[in-house]
């Protein structure tokens, strides 16, 4: 039915455009919906390789509560992301219709900069302020070269910090890159997906500023030492304010 389907709007029986422009409408969504999450699965994987390669080496991992967690919000954003609807009127401004287009490239190594800023910063302040004492998980064995799979998982303020730093970014990525108007629903009308993002947001904030039961629940520790938390807060917002800007800014470029 794919041949008939695209052509059905164009031989329709009638006087009215109306079918043409309906599939004019879904296309730039789909077009755009497609782009945004090219943008969000590579800045993701950019962020998840720095975690993997140096963090893990230094000793850090994800409990299995936490990589249950982040992947089940990750899925459901994505769903969310994949509900956006087309606007009634159609837009005289064209979407980009490239990934590799200026706008998406300097768009993610911008925003990839800031997040590995606030990553590094997190992380060596993490390894400044840990309780004397405290070992992080080992999770490669540096002398031996082997991986040290049966260790059991432990919480530590490494791991915290490293986790509650992926939470933000990921909340960032779908919440700056969201596309929404002029071609498809905003995210504010967008019910589900701006209740995940800002759900993912105070979950993060939640585990960084005090002790609660999600602290438990998610194997994050229940204090961070000294103003960390608060510290995070702060960074994580600063970063959102600025990939925001690069990314509305970006936007405005004229489509290639």
């Amino acid at each position: 039915l794919r041949d008939a389907s695209l052509a059905s709007p164009f031989t329709v029986r009638g006087s009215s455009i109306r079918p043409c422009l309906d599939i004019i409408r879904q296309g730039r969504t789909t077009l755009v919906a497609t782009l945004q999450m090219f943008k969000i699965l590579g800045l993701q994987c950019l962020c998840g390789a720095y975690s993997m390669s140096v963090m893990y080496i230094q000793g850090v991992r994800l409990g299995d509560s936490q990589a249950t967690f982040s992947g089940i919000f990750s899925a459901a954003l994505f769903f969310c992301l994949s509900q956006a609807k087309p606007l009634d009127k159609l837009s005289p401004e064209r979407p980009h219709t490239r990934v590799f287009s200026t706008y998406i490239l300097v768009s993610m190594v911008l925003q990839f900069a800031a997040h590995l800023s606030f990553t590094i910063y997190a992380t060596q302040r993490a390894l400044t302020l840990r309780p004397e004492g405290e070992e992080v998980c080992v999770a490669f064995d540096l002398e031996g070269g082997s991986e040290a799979a049966s260790s059991s998982f432990e919480t530590n303020v490494v791991n915290s910090v490293c986790y509650i730093v992926n939470l933000y970014t990921l909340a960032t990525n779908f919440a700056v890159n969201y596309v929404g108007h002029p071609h498809s629903t905003p995210i504010h009308a967008n019910r589900p997906m701006l209740f995940a993002v800002l759900a993912m947001m105070a979950t993060a904030t939640l585990l960084s500023v005090g002790e609660s039961p999600v602290n438990e629940l998610l194997e994050v520790s229940a204090s961070l030492p000294g103003t960390l938390g608060t510290e995070l807060v702060a960074f994580a917002a600063a970063d959102f304010a600025f990939c925001w800007c690069v990314e509305n800014a970006l936007r405005k470029l004229p489509s290639s």
